[in-house]
């Protein structure tokens, strides 16, 4: 039998028999795959149980399989990256748990994509060492990662267009309330968050009503755009710790 060898963040665990767990992780080498990690849930594997959690970054070893839909057990598997703060940090640990759930919403391709990897790879660790946390970070996220997914929104805004359509994805001179626009505010907000880095994202400062607003437009932008995107129930996290 063959193996291969990857890194993987880690999406999903769900429990499996007496000790195992089935684990879906996003790997660099074969995209979203599913496995099974044995054992890990024995008394006295704590150092094995550690490994797989949601968001850990893993360095697997498992069996070639043509069949991407098979479940795979994995041979070996260790942390290639231990966080410096995001665990210990509750602000941090809320944004970047919200972040997975748009990332397993959002990314189910069952084939390679190494810059989608990096990308969802770096922003986990620029999360883990920022010295300034913005509750703006999950916002700033979306609109990247909707870029790298292909359904990315416009930077047109401009005096003429300062409504943002989000059917369309781009900013329109009109509102229209009934048609999925978003205000006046909220748009020129967007707009900037779309033309700013995630280093200055702390120096925005806006209210909760109106950050509520624009996770709340952008999660419904993912929806009209991603079929079978499900409801963020991250959200009501961040919503209380902000």
């Amino acid at each position: 039998m063959n193996f291969y060898t990857s890194r993987g963040i880690i999406f999903r665990i769900v429990k499996y028999g007496e000790s195992s767990v089935i684990c879906d992780i996003y790997t660099e080498e074969k995209g979203l795959r599913s496995f099974i990690a044995s054992g890990v849930r024995n008394s006295g594997k704590r150092n094995r149980s550690a490994v797989y959690r949601p968001l850990n970054f893993i360095e697997l070893v498992a069996p070639e399989t043509e069949e991407v839909d098979k479940l795979v057990r994995i041979k070996e598997a260790a942390l290639y990256y231990h966080f410096n703060s995001i665990d210990q940090h509750v602000v941090k640990s809320s944004i970047s748990l919200f972040m997975l759930e748009v990332v397993r919403n959002t990314v189910r391709e069952r084939n390679p994509d190494p810059e989608m990897f990096g990308f969802i790879e770096d922003w986990i660790m620029w999360l883990d060492f920022a010295e300034k946390t913005s509750p703006l970070a999950g916002v700033k996220f979306m609109l990247e990662l909707a870029a790298h997914a292909g359904f990315g929104p416009l930077n047109n805004y401009s005096l003429s267009n300062k409504f943002f359509d989000l059917q369309e994805g781009m900013f329109k001179s009109s509102y229209d309330a009934n048609h999925h626009v978003m205000d006046e505010e909220i748009s020129h907000l967007s707009s900037q968050l779309l033309s700013m880095t995630r280093e200055s994202l702390p120096e925005m400062k806006v209210d909760r009503n109106i950050r509520e607003i624009l996770y709340e437009n952008w999660i419904q932008y993912y929806r009209m755009h991603l079929a079978g995107f499900k409801e963020i129930k991250s959200i009501d996290v961040l919503k209380t710790i902000f």
